[in-house]
């Protein structure tokens, strides 16, 4: 049986032409997509793709499989929709994936909201970064991936999702309040640079953002504290131990001993919520999906 995972990332492959680019639409590695096109090669039996240095291309035969696999992938998704009560009721299941610092302000009011109004539908909510769950909407396993980008990202056209607008969210610095810089109205990245830094795991991707941001400011950041939790990390700020950037939406206001400024220039992400072309024709997605971009955070 042949994977539709992986057949969704030929038929990325034949659109967007690169493994960089399919690995950014899947939000996989590089390395990773071609070791799944690679099984797939294997599953068919037949070489899909020619390699020379780091340049891929399909064979004749992958372009005709990655034709003939458009319609039918459309067809599982359609009828995967079917399944779980595609139709004008809103009820059923809906499963949704959102990373940290948009569950309070943005999901978990809109699925209060949505329970209040509809008594057959289920949001069913987990906790999950974009790169982990991107994946599960490209292989069906959720219907709703709350996902981010910054202005500075590269577009990807064709990753065979669709894309919600639910809210512009500025990043701004975090200083304890005795700072030296404490008494500027803005600060930048670069002035930063000498400073002990907190920041989110590695590979998270937040942490990832930040630290590419000190990358185009020249300078690689000093990490004495990582944290998972944004309160905990505001909390080490506070003691006076290190410097952070968040976003606004997980900047916990209840933490005092803090100073909160803007970057110059500044810097927005835009959260997103990603769905299936097919799962617009359930009115349970859609129901979900006008709920999270009408949360008051995202006003």
């Amino acid at each position: 049986m042949l994977n539709p995972w992986r057949l969704r990332l030929l038929v990325q492959l034949a659109s967007l032409g690169t493994m960089r680019a399919v690995a950014v639409a899947a939000r996989l590695s590089p390395s990773t997509v071609s070791q799944q096109l690679a099984v797939l090669e294997r599953e068919v039996g037949a070489q899909l793709l020619e390699r020379s240095g780091r340049r891929v291309w399909l064979t004749a035969m992958g372009v005709q499989l990655a034709e003939r696999s458009r319609p039918v992938l459309d067809e599982l998704d359609g009828l995967a929709e079917w399944l779980h009560g595609q139709g004008d009721e809103v009820a059923g299941v809906v499963r949704v994936a959102a990373f940290s610092s948009v569950l309070g302000p943005v999901v978990l009011p809109a699925v209060a909201r949505l329970r209040a109004r509809f008594a057959d539908l289920t949001v069913e909510v987990v906790e999950a970064e974009p790169d982990e769950s991107l994946p599960w909407l490209d292989r069906g396993e959720t219907d709703i991936v709350l996902s981010a980008r910054f202005e500075s990202d590269v577009a990807v056209a064709d990753s065979g999702r669709t894309a919600v607008f639910l809210v512009s969210d500025e990043l701004f610095a975090i200083l304890p309040a005795g700072h030296r810089l404490a008494g500027r109205n803005s600060i930048s990245v670069g002035d930063l640079a000498a400073e002990t830094w907190a920041l989110e795991p590695e590979g998270l991707y937040l942490a990832n953002s930040v630290r590419q941001l000190c990358t185009a400011a020249g300078f690689e950041p000093r990490v004495e504290g990582v944290f998972r939790g944004y309160t905990s990390l505001q909390r080490y700020v506070e003691a006076g131990l290190a410097v952070t950037v968040l976003p606004r939406l997980a900047i916990d206001t209840n933490v005092g001993g803090v100073r909160i400024l803007p970057l110059e220039p500044p810097v927005q992400r835009h959260v997103e919520a990603m769905t299936r072309p097919a799962s617009l024709g359930r009115a349970a997605v859609r129901a979900v999906l006008d709920e999270l971009a009408s949360t008051p955070a995202g006003n």
